[in-house]
């Protein structure tokens, strides 16, 4: 009985140490922004704050050529296709269109999206643009695609290809 009574004083002193050491534990919510110094995190920590070590990601924009879409011929519209490719080693994280001659036509985006010349990575954005005679245009209209290609993060794969 004597061990027995020893055994629950001796639970009884350890589970209480554990419940205030479970009290002593800090919650994130009661942390400050910024208010912890890097010298208390752990360089695993601090690599995942930063991103990768050495980690360089540059943004361009590059413009596609110029292309020229008549009118249509009456029964519906003519279209064009630009395509602004990136450099190698660099990939497409946005794209569209700038009309630059017909402001009277009537530009209809056919198509828009990432280029791809391996089916699966995009390497480009690839805008086609219809002249609509069904909406009145009556003179060609002049565009080209743009890309926002970014280099350093890796490769962009299509989803589904």
């Amino acid at each position: 009985m004597r061990s027995a009574l020893i055994a629950a004083l001796v639970s009884a002193v350890v589970a209480s140490g554990s419940a205030v050491a479970a009290t002593r534990l800090i919650n994130g919510h009661l942390i400050q922004n910024h208010s912890i110094p890097e010298t208390k995190l752990t360089e695993a920590a601090i690599a995942s704050l930063h991103g990768k070590q050495g980690q360089h990601i540059a943004f361009t924009l590059v413009r596609g050529p110029a292309v020229v879409v008549q009118p249509g011929d009456g029964s519906g519209a003519s279209a064009g296709q630009s395509s602004a490719l990136c450099a190698s080693g660099s990939y497409p994280v946005g794209g569209g269109y700038l009309v630059t001659e017909g402001y009277g036509a009537d530009p209809v985006v056919v198509g828009d999206g990432p280029d791809t010349s391996d089916g699966k990575t995009a390497d480009g954005w690839d805008v086609v643009v219809g002249n609509l005679t069904q909406l009145g245009a009556t003179m060609p209209l002049t565009f080209h695609a743009w890309a926002t290609c970014e280099a350093g993060a890796g490769p962009i794969t299509i989803p589904g290809a």
